[in-house]
């Protein structure tokens, strides 16, 4: 029913502690996860947004890998880790390379060259280091990797050695040639259920991931993203941010009152019916 129209509220600041317990009214705040059908919907429309019938083939060939070697619970979004750090370099590599070409006055790089150098930027202990330390928490573990990542002809003798262990451990699956490795790892998470993460820093803000039901999309992000970073000190073990255990949206506190998060601050506003002679909005 609508609230009374002489009914007067009033907000107050308040703080939401690490574990979810709200400061001003001791309760806890809630876990909002995606429905389990809003995310067989969401890994419905992936498959439809491949392309072309070979490639749909080849991606319907996965789905049958998830379920017969699944349902895992982590996947790891390999390049946004063995890239990780590495953007500033790759940039001033390319710009280099350009300059270079302009100064002897030949041909700027081709993409091809400019794919070569990036592909040297790519860190494979790197992710080995983080696929140990993820390894280390679960045994329901998949890699997913492009294939141009896995040539032996373009690595060195060390990631020759960490592809081919990471093979022996059947933990990787690399995506094709002329695929997007993103619905790969994305597939694989959502079609893995509830208890599924994946382990990337990647933001999900390009136009393909908008094409996927905004709604249950975002929420389904927010409660199933491990972001990572590698600390500036000798041999630092990687670390793992997970999601907190709440959602940070608006929702009802009990008594009527609701709490809601503020954008511009860590702070939470409470919202609740004012009492007689209190502060009302």
């Amino acid at each position: 029913a609508a609230p009374s129209a002489a009914l007067r509220w009033r907000a107050r600041a308040c703080e939401v502690g690490a574990d979810g317990t709200c400061a001003a009214t001791g309760r806890s705040l809630l876990v909002k996860d995606v429905s389990d059908a809003d995310r067989a919907e969401l890994c419905s429309v992936i498959p439809r947004l491949i392309g072309s019938r070979a490639k749909g083939a080849e991606f319907r060939a996965f789905a049958d890998y998830v379920r017969e070697r699944g349902p895992f619970e982590y996947v790891i979004d390999g390049a946004n880790i063995g890239f990780y750090g590495q953007g500033k370099a790759v940039n001033d590599g390319a710009k280099a390379a350009a300059a270079a070409a302009e100064e002897a006055d030949l041909p700027p790089p081709t993409k091809a060259a400019l794919h070569e150098a990036k592909h040297a930027r790519f860190l494979y202990p790197q992710l080995d280091a983080l696929l140990r330390a993820v390894c280390a928490r679960s045994q329901r573990v998949l890699l997913v990797l492009h294939v141009s990542h896995t040539k032996e002809e373009e690595m060195d003798p060390i990631a020759r050695e960490l592809v081919l262990r990471w093979r022996q451990a059947g933990v990787l699956f690399t995506s094709p040639a002329g695929h997007n490795d993103d619905w790969y790892w994305l597939y694989a998470a959502m079609a893995s259920g509830r208890g599924c993460r994946v382990v990337s820093n990647d933001e999900m803000r390009d136009h393909h991931f908008g094409m996927l039901a905004p709604r249950s999309f975002l929420r389904w992000k927010e409660r199933h993203v491990v972001h990572f970073a590698f600390p500036r000190r000798a041999n630092g073990s990687p670390e793992l941010a997970f999601p907190p255990p709440f959602s940070s949206v608006a929702q009802p506190h009990g008594e009527g009152r609701w709490l809601l998060p503020c954008a511009d601050s860590p702070e939470w506003l409470l919202v609740e019916p004012a009492d007689e002679g209190g502060a009302a909005i």
